[in-house]
This record gives structure tokens, C-alpha cells and sequence, in this order.
């Protein structure tokens, strides 16, 4: 193996710690919620000089029982690679390792992007809203474009709203520039 692909291994298992020392955390706290609803919400692991990451909100419960069982299984599977029992170049390792960022980053609320990777096109699509009766506001979307660290694609937002209250708005999509703080 060369130097220069030594050195991106390395930097790979390296995010790879992260997002299983990451998913261990959601999962420890998720379970101790479970227990006792006091119980603290995950906390958020320091990435390493390898992993950029937004402002990380990991969920504070599971969406679903589902998304647990998912989120243990795809720690399972890296955890070989963490521990450099399995090729980080293998297609099953790349392939698990983009499953759980790709969940991680649903479940902290951020993109979870590697040092020597260009920024991901942020693909979403298919927003239903429906309501019967609006009297505040009501956004199918909102995005804050000073926040995406990439291209963004946005397809299909449906709103579909009853009444309407005085005061009320509907929004389909809502894009917004705000500033960086400083």
C-alpha cells in the first residue's frame, strides 16, 4: 500500500471512530430515557481534525423503534473497521460507513462531512403538509442557506391547508439567508 493511500486510511478510520463513538452515545442516552424520561438528552462527541459537522442536535428520543434497531446494527458493522479488523477500502465497509453517517446526520440534525471530501448535494423531496386550520404559521420547509455546506436540491412540497385564520400564513418553502455569526 503507498503512502498517500496509508494516510487516507488512517483519516477514515479516524471519522469512523467518530460516528461509532457518536452512535454509542445517542444509544446509551436513548436507553437511559427509556429508564427515567429525566434522564439527559444525547450529548454531542467532539469530532476529530477529519470530520467537519454543523451545529450538532442529536434527537433527544428515537422517531421510531426502528431507527434504534437500525442505528445498533450499523455501529455493529463498522465497529470492525474502527478496530482495523476490516479493510476501511472494502465496498461492505464503505457501504455501512455511508449508512450510519447518513443516519447520524438525521438523527444530529447536521452534515457530517469528511476533510478530503467535497460537500454533498442535499437531496430532498417528497414534503406533505396537511392541515385543517392555520392560525399561526405553517412552513412545509424551512431552510437556511447560509447553513448548507454544499449544493441543495429541493423537489416536491405540498401544503395543503383548510382555514386559515387571520394572523395565519401557509409557507410551502421557506429559503432564507441568514448571516454567519461571527
Amino acid at each position: 500500500m503507498d503512502p498517500q493511500t496509508e494516510v487516507a486510511n488512517a483519516a477514515l478510520v479516524e471519522g469512523v471512530k467518530f460516528l461509532y463513538q457518536q452512535a454509542a452515545e445517542i444509544l446509551s442516552a436513548w436507553r437511559a430515557r427509556r429508564r427515567d424520561r429525566h434522564a439527559p438528552p444525547p450529548c454531542v462527541v467532539e469530532p476529530p481534525g477529519v470530520v467537519q459537522v454543523g451545529r450538532l442536535q442529536p434527537l433527544p428520543d428515537p422517531t421510531s423503534p426502528e431507527m434504534t434497531d437500525t442505528l445498533q446494527e450499523l455501529k455493529d458493522l463498522v465497529e470492525p473497521i474502527k478496530d482495523g479488523e476490516l479493510d476501511p477500502e472494502a465496498i461492505a465497509a464503505r457501504q455501512a460507513v455511508a449508512r450510519l453517517r447518513e443516519l447520524l446526520e438525521v438523527i444530529v440534525g447536521s452534515p457530517i462531512t469528511f476533510a478530503w471530501e467535497p460537500p454533498r448535494t442535499v437531496d430532498v423531496s417528497d414534503i406533505d403538509v396537511v392541515v385543517q386550520r392555520v392560525a399561526g404559521q405553517v412552513r412545509g420547509m424551512h431552510v437556511d442557506l447560509a447553513k448548507l455546506q454544499g449544493p441543495a436540491t429541493i423537489r416536491t412540497v405540498r401544503v395543503r391547508g383548510g382555514d386559515v385564520d387571520s394572523g395565519g400564513e401557509v409557507t410551502g418553502v421557506d429559503l432564507t439567508l441568514t448571516a454567519p455569526v461571527a
